[in-house]
C-alpha cells in the first residue's frame, strides 16, 4: 500500500533541495516551478511526465529534467518512489562549475549520512526534515529554491 512519503533536504547556503518521494501515488495537475531546474529520476514505479505538450512516462532508472518556470504536471496510476534535485537557476550564473559540483556532492552526502542516521550533525543551512521547511516557506531559507507560491498553477 502507498504511504505518500515525502522527505526534504535543503540548504540555503547552497541553493539547492533534494526531494525523496517514497511510494507514492500524488498526481501533480498543470504548473511550474519558480526560478528552479528540477532533475529527477524514478527509483520504482513509474511516472508520467507532461512538459510542453509532450506527454512521456518515465519508469525505474530513467531521468528527466524540468526548466524553470516550465509548465509541467505528473501523473501516475500506481506507486512510484521519485528522488529530485532542485537547484536555482541563478546558481550557473554565480558559481563556476566546480563550486556547483562541489555542492551536490556535499547535498547528496548529507542526503545519504541522513539516511544512514538522523543522529549526525549536518553543516549550518541544512534542514532535514519536512515540517520545518513547510513551516518556514516565506522565511529566506526559500529564496532560492521555492519562493511562495511553491507552485505556480497555469
Amino acid at each position: 500500500m502507498a504511504t505518500n512519503s515525502i522527505r526534504y533536504i535543503y540548504n540555503s547556503n547552497m541553493g539547492m533541495e533534494l526531494i525523496f518521494c517514497e511510494n507514492s501515488t500524488i498526481s501533480y495537475p498543470t504548473h511550474n516551478h519558480v526560478s528552479v531546474l528540477t532533475i529527477g529520476i524514478v527509483l520504482d514505479g513509474s511516472i508520467v511526465l507532461t512538459a510542453n505538450n509532450n506527454v512521456k512516462v518515465y519508469e525505474k532508472n530513467q531521468t528527466f529534467i524540468i526548466c524553470p518556470y516550465m509548465p509541467h504536471s505528473i501523473s501516475t496510476h500506481s506507486s512510484y518512489t521519485l528522488l529530485s534535485l532542485c537547484i536555482d537557476k541563478n546558481i550557473a550564473a554565480h558559481y563556476s562549475t566546480d563550486k556547483i559540483r562541489h555542492n551536490i556532492t556535499a547535498l547528496l552526502m548529507n542526503a545519504y549520512a541522513a539516511s544512514v542516521s538522523t543522529s549526525k550533525p549536518h553543516p549550518q543551512g541544512t534542514t532535514i526534515d519536512a515540517q520545518r521547511r513547510n513551516n518556514n516557506r516565506s522565511g529566506s531559507d526559500h529564496r532560492f529554491l521555492r519562493p511562495k507560491p511553491l507552485h505556480k498553477a497555469i
